[in-house]
C-alpha cells in the first residue's frame, strides 16, 4: 500500500498541506458563486487509479477509490502492507462485502443431525416439502458468516423415488453464481431421509451458491420465503427464495457466470453447508 513519504511537495506529492485542519469552501451566490461544492478525482483511464488514503505515519491503513478498473473499493490493512478487500462497489451497483464479525453461533441450525449446525438460504424462514423437476440446476444463496473449514452439504428427501441428486457450492459473481468452488458428487434420493455429503472445503466470508442437480423428482425439504433478499442479474425474475435452469444431469459446470436462470417463486430446494 503507498506512502506518502513526507508532507513535503516532491515528484511524489505536489501538493502538501501541514496543519490541524483543511476546509475547502463552496463559493456562495453572493459572491457570484452557485453555493455547490465538488472534488474530483480524475484518472485518464479504466486500468489507472483514483484512490483517497488514510494513513498512519505515512503508512496507509485503508485506501477508497478506483484501484486499477472502474468498481469502488475500500482495502484494509493493519501494517500498511498486507491489505484486504473488505467492499466493493461494482459499476452495475452490486455491493459485496467481507463479514468479518464473527457470531457467538449460526444463524440457523438445521434437524439434520443431533446438534448439528448448518448455514440455509438467505431470508428463508420455514420450511415445507415438494417435489423437485428432473434435469435442472438448482442454486440458492448463503450468506457464510466467517472464516471456517465446510464439512457438509445437505438436502432432506421426504419422498425418494429412484435417483440422485448431485450437490456443489458456487462463488458469487455480484448477483448470479460464479466459478464452481466444489462438485461434492451425488448421493441417492431413493431412501428418504437426511442427506449428507462430506466435504472439506474451507471458505471465506461471503456469499455463496449452493447448487444441487436432480435426475429424478423426489419430494424434498423447500425453503420457504417471500423473497430472498439477494437479487441475481441474470434471472429473468429479481424476487424468489433461489434460482433454475434447464441442466442435464452430469458433472456441475466450471463457471455459470454466462448462463441465465429463473426466479423460483415462494420455495427453493433447503440445501445447507455447515
Amino acid at each position: 500500500m503507498p506512502s506518502s513519504g513526507g508532507v513535503h511537495p516532491i515528484a511524489y506529492n505536489v501538493l502538501a498541506v501541514k496543519g490541524a485542519v483543511a476546509l475547502l469552501s463552496a463559493k456562495p451566490a453572493s459572491e457570484g458563486g452557485s453555493g455547490d461544492i465538488s472534488l474530483g478525482l480524475n484518472k485518464e483511464n479504466d486500468g489507472d487509479t483514483a484512490q483517497i488514503l488514510l494513513q498512519k505515519g505515512y503508512s496507509s491503513r485503508a485506501i477508497l477509490g478506483l484501484l486499477g478498473d472502474n468498481t469502488l473499493r475500500l482495502k484494509v490493512s493493519p501494517d500498511g502492507a498486507a491489505c484486504t478487500t473488505a467492499l466493493t462497489a461494482a459499476d452495475n451497483g452490486k455491493i459485496s462485502a467481507r463479514w468479518g464479525i464473527q457470531p457467538p453461533a449460526w444463524p440457523m441450525k438445521s434437524t439434520l443431525g443431533a446438534g448439528g449446525k448448518r448455514v440455509g438460504p438467505i431470508g428463508m424462514t420455514t420450511t415445507s416439502n415438494a417435489a423437485v423437476t428432473a434435469n435442472r440446476l438448482y442454486v440458492v444463496p448463503v450468506a457464510v458468516p466467517y472464516d471456517l473449514t465446510a464439512v457438509a452439504l445437505n438436502v432432506r428427501v421426504t419422498t425418494g423415488p429412484s435417483g440422485n441428486v448431485r450437490l456443489g457450492i458456487y462463488a458469487d459473481n455480484q448477483g448470479p453464481p460464479g466459478g464452481l468452488v466444489v462438485d461434492a458428487g451425488t448421493l441417492t434420493t431413493t431412501t428418504a431421509g437426511a442427506l449428507a455429503l462430506a466435504i472439506s472445503q474451507p471458505l471465506s466470508a461471503g456469499i455463496y451458491w449452493l447448487a444441487a442437480a436432480f435426475n429424478a423428482a423426489p419430494a424434498v425439504n423447500m425453503a420457504v420465503s417471500a423473497a430472498m433478499g439477494h437479487d441475481s442479474a441474470s434471472a429473468t425474475s429479481a424476487t424468489g427464495t433461489g434460482y433454475y435452469r434447464a441442466f442435464t444431469y452430469a458433472a456441475l459446470p466450471a463457471d455459470e457466470s454466462a448462463q441465465v436462470y429463473t426466479a423460483l417463486s415462494g420455495t427453493a430446494p433447503a440445501l445447507l453447508v455447515g
